[in-house]
């Protein structure tokens, strides 16, 4: 079957449409999308089959060709979002895929514009769960389809994108992303074969396909291959490809634990054993800031909070005499003491951590009255005693902490005339980034601080055992709780 054939659908105008190379042709094909669940499962499945050849033999330099494939692209998710529809979509897909003769450019060409599809072009359709299960259940299929987009990776000139002709490479580039959108694993067999495109072209890959990887449970040995082959290539800021996605990010510590650090540097040590002085030198530029003294500040910042960080610009600059060695060894003998200091003098100002919580966030996040404002990812890159995770579902002990230590202005207190205890405010999304508000873990457990609120007249969203315990307080205070 030529699956590059244009092929007619059940709809007139938008069989008009294609054939003319009208303007209406992505209106025609987002009103599927929309109408889905007024088409019968046969149209449906025929609606597919007709836009995955108009997949194949759009003009990808066209005016409008990227939200053509898009809309396609939401079309087949849609068409996804059920089990039978998903093993259709998928099975069609890697048909064609698996179809392609990839030493004919025109074929290959067909190919990127049907991977294209599975590659959320806008980013506004995440992929349904049942894809998703259909995607991780058929990994032989991947497999062979990989085999087959890897045929003509080191062609230098084998299709075309919106910024003109590109290497074969790019085939499998955009395959590897599909993982990406419709996955959320790392298969083992998809790291090996990564790493081996890098070995041939090190400017393949791209921050989309460094995700992925970082999903894998042997990440920190990927890791340090992938830096390994960077370092030894010598790359530049100006290099495509992985390379410095990883040196910008390596040190983040919303993509990697201090733990995870610390595996990528003991997988790392081996490699770093056998790389010349120019070698190193090159990985010290690439890693760490020392051409300037602003710089300079910044790293020796990163060495007192990252214990990693710290391990890894030792092992760099061990036995070594270049410029840049010598410049973070200097660093690395300095003072590398900690010099962020908590606020002071509020420690002992409310019995009850959580009640204090409700007061900062009614003059520091409703009032604005309470500054300076705390933003926790800045807080993060202020704190230099040790590394804190600004993401997660956990206390940020050093969030709450801060909290504990910030004394508050009696006459800001004397502002606050209402106190709502909501789940949803503003300062627990500091302390515990993902907190639904399910639990108890901001729930006051005493309404004893109420005496230091001087113009308190209403309180909300207390328990009734609560406001009942401390009935006292609220009535001599004429408090209104509701």
């Amino acid at each position: 079957m030529n699956y590059l054939e244009p092929i007619e659908g059940p709809d007139r105008d938008l069989n008009f449409a294609i054939e003319t190379g009208g303007k209406k042709v992505i209106g025609l094909v987002n009103k599927l999308t929309l109408d889905y669940d007024r088409l019968s499962p046969a149209d449906a499945k025929a609606f597919a089959l007709q836009l995955f050849a108009l997949a194949a033999s759009t003009d990808i330099g066209a005016k409008k060709s990227s939200h053509l494939f898009a809309s396609i692209g939401k079309y087949l998710l849609r068409l996804s979002s059920s089990d039978d529809g998903a093993e259709f979509v998928f099975k069609e897909w890697s048909r064609r895929l698996l179809s392609v003769d990839c030493s004919d450019s025109e074929q290959c060409q067909a190919a990127y514009q049907w991977l294209m599809l599975f590659n959320q072009v806008d980013g506004s359709a995440p992929s349904p769960k049942p894809l998703k299960g259909v995607f991780d259940r058929s990994q032989s299929e991947l497999n062979a389809i990989q085999e087959k987009l890897a045929v003509p990776f080191e062609k230098r000139e084998v299709l075309k994108d919106k910024s003109g002709v590109q290497p074969g490479f790019k085939l499998l580039e955009l395959f590897a992303g599909a993982y990406f959108y419709h996955s959320d694993v790392c298969p083992e067999h998809l790291e090996s074969w990564v790493v081996d495109c890098v070995k041939k072209e090190v400017g393949f890959g791209n921050n989309i396909i460094l995700s992925v990887l970082r999903r894998s449970e042997n990440y920190a040995d990927v890791a340090a291959r992938l830096l390994d082959l960077y370092i030894r290539s010598m790359i530049d800021e100006n290099q495509p490809g992985m390379g410095w996605w990883l040196f910008l990010n390596l040190f983040d510590t919303e993509k990697y634990s201090a733990g995870q650090l610390d595996l990528i540097v003991d997988n790392l040590e081996p490699f770093i054993r056998d790389w010349d002085l120019k070698q190193r030198s090159h990985a010290i530029k690439c890693l760490f800031s020392v051409s300037n003294e602003s710089d300079k500040v910044k790293t020796e910042k990163l060495l007192v909070k990252s214990q990693g960080a710290r391990r890894l610009a030792e092992k760099l600059s061990a036995d070594g005499d270049s410029d840049v060695i010598n410049e973070l060894s200097e660093l690395l003998h300095g003072n590398l003491s900690p010099v962020y200091k908590f606020p002071e003098g509020g420690l002992n100002q409310f019995k009850d951590v959580n009640f204090k919580l409700i007061v900062i966030n009614e003059l520091m996040y409703v009032k604005k009255s309470l500054v300076p404002e705390f933003i926790i990812h800045d807080f993060s890159k202020e704190y230099d005693h040790g590394e804190v995770v600004a993401t997660g579902y956990e206390i940020i002990p050093e969030a709450l902490e801060y909290m504990r230590r910030l004394k508050i202005p009696d006459e800001l207190l004397s502002t606050i005339t209402e106190l709502n205890y909501d789940p949803s405010s503003d300062i627990y999304g500091q302390i515990v980034p993902y907190w639904d508000g399910e639990d108890g873990t901001f729930e006051v457990s005493s309404l004893g601080d109420l005496d230091k609120l001087r113009n308190v007249k209403k309180i909300e969203g207390f328990s009734q055992t609560l406001v009942d315990s401390f009935s006292a307080i609220i009535n001599s205070k004429g408090i209104t709780a509701h």
